[in-house]
């Protein structure tokens, strides 16, 4: 299993990369968003980018905007989502990750037809799973909770897509989750796409990217079960914190509790 961090799109990008060596992490999950680090400027800055990678040993995982209404009913601004996703993921593959994340459209709320919503949100993950493959990479896709897209739909999609990945963020999959059920029924579900995860705390009620051991997520079960899942890849600690020493401290909880951990 390989640490990593996310950068903050709202900060300038090589501090971080060198932030994150000094603290020991094997990758950064570069996220290709605005301000500092759009596709233009990935592009611009590759050389940098690239020097700061190689100095400090960080491997790349690639992430995209979480915002994009690539579902959307309007042709053109579906269409325009899809060009904007894809621009991100030619720029990341100059850092070659074996894959690049994309999440569910959030403007599901308001696509009242959930037939023509899903439908359009399958057509945009086919011709983007396809230009990732030709861009030498592995889409993967993160889910949010289940309005924005249910289990059931999740399946329907990983069964017309067989090559797209399942990437699980367990703050995500703890939401409205009794027990953190939902966690282990995607675990098992999905075990064999199961490409990367995310790791942040949170009470079950939102988005919150506690520390880790700060909300109420039961780490040492859901590392159990990945570790029974046979998993023992990327791990990228999501915790956003004003107090920066809170990413070392969950760095080293999350691997105490993982090297704890037995199947």
């Amino acid at each position: 299993m390989i640490l990593g961090a996310m950068n903050n799109p709202l900060k300038p990008l090589i501090p971080q990369i060198q932030r994150y060596a000094e603290l020991g992490f094997g990758f950064i999950d570069l996220t290709c968003e605005w301000p500092e680090a759009l596709p233009a400027k990935l592009i611009k800055d590759e050389k940098k980018i690239k020097d700061a990678l190689s100095t400090g040993k960080l491997g790349v995982v690639g992430h995209t905007v979480w915002y994009l209404p690539y579902s959307s009913p309007y042709p053109k601004v579906r269409n325009a989502a899809v060009a904007e996703l894809k621009q991100a993921i030619e720029a990341l593959s100059r850092f070659n990750p074996r894959t690049v994340t994309v999440h569910p459209d959030v403007m599901h709320f308001s696509y009242k037809n959930r037939d023509q919503f899903l439908s359009h949100l399958f057509g945009s993950i086919g011709e983007l799973d396809e230009f990732t493959r030709e861009m030498g990479m592995t889409l993967v896709f993160e889910p949010y909770d289940e309005a924005s897209l249910s289990t059931a739909e999740l399946q329907e999609m990983f069964k017309r897509y067989p090559k797209v990945g399942f990437h699980l963020d367990v703050g995500h999959a703890n939401f409205g989750s009794l027990n953190g059920d939902r966690i282990f029924r995607f675990i098992n579900l999905f075990k064999s796409r199961l490409m990367h995860v995310h790791a942040s705390d949170n009470d079950g009620k939102g988005d919150q990217h506690l520390p880790i051991g700060a909300g109420k997520i039961k780490w040492a079960e859901v590392c159990a079960a990945l570790k029974k899942a046979n998993y023992d890849k990327t791990v990228t600690l999501e915790v956003f914190s004003q107090d920066p020493d809170f990413l070392p401290l969950s760095k080293k909880k999350f691997q105490e509790i993982w090297d704890k951990a037995k199947a």
